[in-house]
Formats: C-alpha cells, structure tokens, sequence
C-alpha cells in the first residue's frame, strides 16, 4: 500500500514537473517573441529628396514598419481622418516614396515598428513637400512665361487651339486693362499686350479654363500684393503660379504681414506655420493663390462669402477681400 502511494506521488511529481517545464518553455518562448517584435527603441526619419525619405532602426522590428504621412501634424495608425499608410513587411526596409492623396502641398510623415494591428515606436516627424516642383512642371511655366513676354502669342494660341480674337483684346483692353492701371503709358507696350493676351486667352490649360474674369482677377491679386504690375518675365511666371494655385517665386513681406492680421481676427489665433492649412490660408490672402479650374466649388464659395459676411459685416468687394473669401473657403483652416 505504501508502494502504491509512493509510486503514485512519484507519478503526480513527474507529471506536474512535466506541465511546469513545458508552460515554463512556452512562457520563455512567448517572452522572448514580444521582445523580438518589440525591440525597436528608436526610429530616425529623415528626406532624401523631393518624395523620397529613409529611416535608420535601433533595434528589431520583425513585423516590418507603417509609412504614415498626412496634412494633418503627426499621423498615426490606425489612421487618423486625413491619414494614409504604406505598410512594409520586411524587416530590413528604409526607404520609402510618398505620393499625394490629399491635393499638392506640405505633408508632415513618420514611421513605426508594426506590431499587428498598430504601432509600436514612432520616428520624428518630418515635412515632405509633395507640391509638383518638378523641373519639368516649373519649366513648362517658365517657357509659359518667356512666350507671354515677348509676345510670341501665335506659338501660345497654337497650343491652346484657339484663333486669336482682336475685337476681344480690344474689349478686354477696355474692360480690364485700364481699371488695373490708371496710366496705361506707364507700361511699356510689349508688357501692356503680354498683360492683356494673359486676361483673354490664358497661356495654359488651366488658366484658359478660369475664364477671362479670373484671369483679370489674378492680376488685380499681383498688383495688390506687390503693389505693381507684372514688369518682366519673372513677374509674368509668378503670375501663372498664381493663376495655378503655386506659391509665387517673389515674396512681400508687408502682404503677408497684412494677411497675419486678417487670419487672426477670422480664426481668433495666431496662424501655426508648422500647420500646412494655416500657412495655405496667409499665401491665399497674401498673393491671391486660384483654385485650379476643376477644383472649383461654388457653393462651397457661396456659404465662404457668407462667413466673411458674419465676419466683417459686409460682402467681399475689394481684390484683398475676396483673397479672403478664398482663403476661408479653400485653405482648410480652422478656429
């Protein structure tokens, strides 16, 4: 009987050695598999040029990394509202291209180690500018520009197909071109005409789309950002940025100093120029930035006037006020 005991305890202290080894092994094993997918202790992000970016890892990330990058400061995942991801399995990558989803602009980036569902660490943010910069594109305006300047308006009137129309020059002339200028002597002739081929035919898809009247308007936004009228071939290339909704090579400071102001008796706050939205609103009212023809929205426009109406208690009426009302209806930012 006290065999049977024996061997019976014997048996039991076998077998719960046996469980404790193997749920001890399992615990070990599920220990060091989260270490293995949570070893990343930094991530480093930085530009390599244009759309492109890398990132250097202290540590293992064995489910691989999410590329985040948004409008929006500091982007997450699981995404945020204005957020978009790339995810990487491999363990071994560093490098990554962003593309736009969200319109041309600054977009702010970072990555983090997967762990399934979410993110671990994160990298530091950094600021991608996904505005169409290329070469090719600033060039094409540049050329746009030069044709403008020297009046080559066949060679422009042949890649619009269009025919000229000097009875239109001649009314726009009329129309626009002497309320944007008191003294027409004042500019030269071959400025006058690249102006007034500007406000009738455009020099390019987009501006031929805006239509005359928005044509003019870009002009009127120039002249009272600088206080002048286009004078050479560099002011005639930062008008088609205008008129394109670029950001002008030429700044003025006292424009957008005035534009500061006007931000924050609409928002009730200083802009943020680490937030794209913000910065987006001051250019708009410094320079007078269009939307892209096909970008446009009218009744978005429409509840826009009626906000800078309850604004300042009156309906937009100069060229600086409807900068305003564009800001307030296309820049994204607010209160």
């Amino acid at each position: 009987m006290t065999k049977k005991i024996f061997s019976s305890a014997l048996i039991l202290g076998v077998v719960f050695s046996f469980v404790f080894s193997v749920n001890l092994a399992k615990a070990v094993h599920s220990t060091e598999s989260n270490t293995a997918e949570s070893s990343v202790t930094s991530i480093t992000l930085s530009s390599t040029g244009e759309k492109d970016i890398a990132w250097t890892v202290n540590g293992y990330s064995s489910k691989g990394f999410k590329v985040v990058w948004s409008k929006d400061p500091y982007p997450t995942y699981p995404l945020g509202e204005n957020d978009k991801y790339h995810y990487y399995s491999d363990p071994n990558k560093r490098a990554d291209t962003l593309e736009t989803f969200d319109g041309e602009g600054v977009y702010y980036a970072r990555v983090c180690e997967y762990l399934g569902g979410k993110c671990g660490v994160y990298s530091n943010q950094i600021k991608v500018d996904l505005t169409d910069q290329s070469s090719e594109a600033i060039k094409e305006i540049e050329e746009k520009a030069e044709l403008l300047s020297e009046n080559k308006l066949d060679d422009i009137l042949s890649e619009l197909k269009e025919l000229r129309d000097v009875v239109q020059e001649q009314k726009n002339e009329i129309k626009y071109l002497q309320s944007l200028v008191s003294d027409l002597s004042a500019l030269t002739s071959r400025m006058k005409e690249a102006i007034n081929n500007f406000i009738t035919y455009g020099v390019d898809e987009n501006t031929k789309k805006l239509g005359e009247g928005e044509r003019a308007a870009v002009m009127h936004s120039f002249k009272a950002a600088f206080n002048k009228l286009p004078q050479d071939q560099e002011d005639l290339t930062d008008v088609i940025k205008i008129a394109n909704g670029r950001w002008p090579t030429r700044v003025n400071q006292e424009a957008e100093n005035r534009a500061i102001e006007k931000f924050k008796t609409i928002y009730n706050r200083h802009p943020d120029f680490d937030n794209p939205k913000d910065d987006a609103a001051i250019k708009i009212m410094a320079y007078g930035l269009r939307q892209r023809a096909e970008n446009r929205n009218l009744e978005s426009e429409k509840a826009g006037i009626k906000i800078f109406k309850s604004i300042f208690d009156k309906t937009p009426e100069t060229t600086r006020d409807w900068n305003v009302m564009q800001a307030i209806t296309y820049s994204g930012a607010t209160r």
